[in-house]
């Protein structure tokens, strides 16, 4: 039987680096607000980085990026992955490749774990040239 893992950290950024050799992880130009030029924006790409424990076995995972004014989903990426132990750690590199801005605004980040919500962080889409 499959259990969902513990998320100990959700975060966005727009780079991340992983070292060949050591496997450590640098996450650049991590991020509360995006500004965009226009609206709907242009496609952008970013990262979601998630540390992930106490999980066991396979585990269908989806990622949810929301308008949170009406929760309705604008991206959304399954997954899966596969714990052999609960005391094993996994972190979770998704790329949001896509990303469109329909207006300015408070936008989510849903992480799901066989249906159930386990993690969630907000950001802000800021629009307009300065």
């Amino acid at each position: 039987m499959a259990i969902a893992p513990t998320v100990r950290g959700l975060i966005l950024c727009e780079e991340v680096d992983v070292d060949p050799v050591t496997r450590n992880i640098s996450l650049l130009q991590c991020f509360r607000a995006l500004k965009v030029d226009r609206f709907p924006s242009a496609a952008k790409r970013f990262y979601v980085m998630a540390h992930l424990v106490n999980g066991l076995g396979d585990v269908g995972l989806r990622v949810d990026v929301v308008q949170l004014s009406d929760n309705f989903p604008l991206y959304r990426l399954p997954l899966a992955l596969h714990f052999q132990d609960r005391l094993q750690e996994m972190r979770m590199k998704v790329e949001v490749a896509q990303f469109v801005a329909p207006a300015a605004g408070k936008y989510g980040i849903k992480l799901w774990a066989n249906d159930d919500l386990i993690a969630m962080s907000d950001f802000t889409v800021l629009g307009g040239k300065p």
